[in-house]
């Protein structure tokens, strides 16, 4: 068979690869997040990379089910590239969890496949790391998870601006629409249609609708939303006075955390319940970190139980990351092959990346 020079040349549309310093740079930052999982007691797990598709019926909206890249097995079996770890990694975590060991911490860094959107179609192949909480609910379980993602990217030396909303706020207000309305509400929320917003819920939720245009320092936040909280559903109300009330304590954890109360922060996958989150930089397009609580996503799998976790989407990192995508390089010293040998072990075992 005679191969094209486009084969040969070319990689499929979306794929993508890592090589040289960027490689390195990729490596040592993976490396960084793994040590901090590591220091917070989250055990490493490696998801596969193909599943049934028949096992995610129900959980794969229609909007992602065009995301996702398929293919047959030799048997005929219809299979589905990894796309969404924490999806990948809920089948698997059933079989862990018992009386014995209720809350796992679990961390992984892998590649995800998947169709994106229109603002980044050149990339979709990603490279993912973050954790999953799993066991641990309310309060506390959202305080760790955020405060870990502040720490990652602490420790990759960049400074996010963390929008956390809610997804029990849209649930909350959107309990008469049908399943198309629901859609439309989530896409004018993400896009703060305020007069699509206010057209889905109507005249009687105008003041819930309003809600999902205010984007504020979570410092002012009580001040600026107090005269809305009067006015609107009691489960609207429920769901923004927890938002409130986690951002309060991360402040005082973390006095120096950039948050934002965002309504308009729904959750990035169809599975997301309550305290949801996505983390932006300057110089990227589209979040560097997304997450949530997931809590109800374990029960329709059979094994009822609270969790939350985070991805950092590493592969879009890598051109605003501070740092060197290379440390400094030591050239052995020595006017033979033997002493340069010499001399650049005793470099090594002081830490320094050496070159014969």
């Amino acid at each position: 068979m005679k191969i094209s020079p486009s084969t040969l040349l070319q990689l499929p549309s979306g794929a993508t690869g890592l090589f040289l310093h960027e490689a390195h740079s990729h490596r040592r930052q993976v490396e960084k997040l793994n040590q901090l999982y590591d220091s917070w007691a989250y055990l490493p797990v490696h998801t596969p990379l193909l599943d049934f598709s028949e096992a995610y019926t129900g959980l794969v909206s229609e909007a992602d089910a065009k995301r996702v890249y398929q293919m047959f097995d030799r048997d005929g079996h219809l299979l589905m590239l990894r796309w969404d770890i924490t999806l990948f990694l809920v089948k698997q975590i059933r079989s862990m969890l018992s009386p014995k060991c209720p809350v796992l911490r679990l961390c992984y860094a892998d590649s995800i496949m998947r169709h994106e959107d229109a603002e980044d179609i050149a990339r979709n192949e990603f490279f993912q790391t973050g954790v999953e909480l799993i066991g641990k609910p309310g309060l506390e379980g959202d305080l760790e998870v955020l405060l870990l993602l502040q720490q990652a990217f602490e420790a990759l030396r960049l400074r996010p601006s963390v929008h956390v909303g809610s997804h029990s706020l849209i649930d909350a207000v959107s309990t008469e629409l049908n399943s198309l309305q629901k859609e439309e509400l989530s896409h004018a929320i993400k896009y703060r249609d305020q007069a699509q917003i206010e057209a889905l819920l109507g005249p009687n939720l105008a003041s819930d609708a309003k809600l999902f245009s205010l984007i504020c320092p979570a410092a002012q936040a009580p001040e600026v939303l107090a005269p809305h909280l009067k006015s609107i559903k009691p489960a609207s109300r429920d769901a923004v006075e927890q938002l409130l009330t986690l951002l309060s304590n991360l402040l005082d954890i973390e006095p120096s955390f950039d948050l934002h109360l965002d309504c308009s922060e729904i959750g990035s996958q169809g599975y997301h319940s309550g305290m949801v989150f996505q983390a932006y930089l300057d110089g990227i397009s589209g979040p560097a970190a997304a997450g949530g609580r997931y809590d109800r996503l374990l029960e329709r799998l059979g094994s009822p139980s609270p969790a939350a976790g985070f991805s950092i989407m590493l592969s879009r990192l890598l051109a605003v990351l501070p740092e060197s995508a290379q440390s400094e390089l030591y050239h052995a010293q020595g006017s033979t092959f033997q002493e340069r040998v010499a001399d650049a072990k005793r470099e090594r075992q002081q830490g320094r990346r050496v070159s014969l």
